[in-house]
């Protein structure tokens, strides 16, 4: 197996794009928009910090991982892999340990880059210090599981590169806009409260359900008081300046409900299996073909 490790790591640090997506583009967007947010000074930015961080692992594991997939398939890396009397399942299990291991990595590293970015803010070094890390670790592999069985999908299951860029750079986009990356939480809640059904489209991501879990793992000392402000209930100060004649009870329009609980780890371990059935189901189907052939 340490032969097909070889081979990632050559393959991963000869295109600058693998680099670019596995890190410089994560700490370009979360610095980015942690630094647009507090500007702006709707909200505070800590509140999705943690949940944004997640970028990396749909960088990693849904745009570079379709890619090496479709690299190997097209380059007779697999017709040597069983020249050379290697098993397909070692070839794809050390395809999931590095690509597994490199996601954990990737996030660690660009949330320390930001961190340290940032440290001027003593809200980030308190966030460190503060995390409840069991629950982060245990986020953090079904973000792992999540994108990776998403990533193994789309590499299975898409034939060509110009659809396999387009397909992850589409399904980034989604991700990013309902999973309270781009867009905070709170600015769906103050949609909600005006009507507008937004709110109840974040719940078909299962993103979302780790951005909630990320942000209960990272802010877990202050978790009463967080449920009152920013990311779960639109910022009291805001709506005031929106409409003084609001009451306190409308001004706080809830966006995270006791259900939610449950939701942020049955959706994405449910998401997880559903993947790895179809993409089981796809890659049997086609080994069944070429034996055919």
């Amino acid at each position: 197996m340490k032969m097909f490790f070889k081979i990632y790591t050559k393959n991963f640090f000869l295109s600058f794009n693998n680099l670019f997506f596995c890190f410089i583009l994560p700490i370009t967007f979360c610095t980015v928009t942690y630094a647009v947010w507090r500007a702006i000074g709707i909200l505070d930015p800590i509140t999705v910090l943690p949940g944004m961080s997640l970028f990396s692992f749909a960088t990693t594991s849904i745009i570079i991982l379709p890619m090496f997939l479709f690299k190997f398939r097209e380059s007779g890396m697999l017709i040597r892999i069983k020249t050379a009397g290697k098993e397909n399942k070692q070839y794809m299990l050390s395809l999931v340990i590095f690509f597994f291991v490199l996601s954990f990595v990737s996030y660690f590293f660009n949330l320390v880059i930001t961190s340290s970015l940032l440290l001027w803010n003593s809200e980030v070094t308190h966030m460190w210090r503060s995390a409840d890390y069991l629950g982060l670790l245990f986020t953090i592999f079904l973000a792992s599981v999540l994108s990776l069985s998403l990533g193994f999908f789309i590499g299975t299951v898409v034939k060509r590169l110009a659809i396999i860029q387009i397909c992850t750079c589409t399904i980034i986009f989604l991700i990013m806009l309902t999973s309270f990356w781009v867009f905070p939480a709170a600015l769906f809640s103050s949609l909600y409260y005006y009507q507008v059904p937004v709110l109840y489209i974040t719940y078909l991501s299962p993103f979302r359900y780790l951005t909630m879990a990320a942000s209960e793992s990272w802010l877990q000392s202050d978790w009463n008081n967080f449920l009152q402000t920013n990311i779960f209930r639109f910022d009291t100060v805001y709506y005031s300046a929106m409409n003084a004649t609001m009451s306190a009870e409308v001004r706080l329009t809830p966006i995270c409900y006791s259900y939610d609980q449950i939701l942020n780890i049955l959706i994405p371990i449910a998401t997880s299996l559903i993947l790895i059935y179809a993409f089981s189901y796809f890659r049997t189907s086609q080994i069944n073909q070429r034996r055919a052939i």
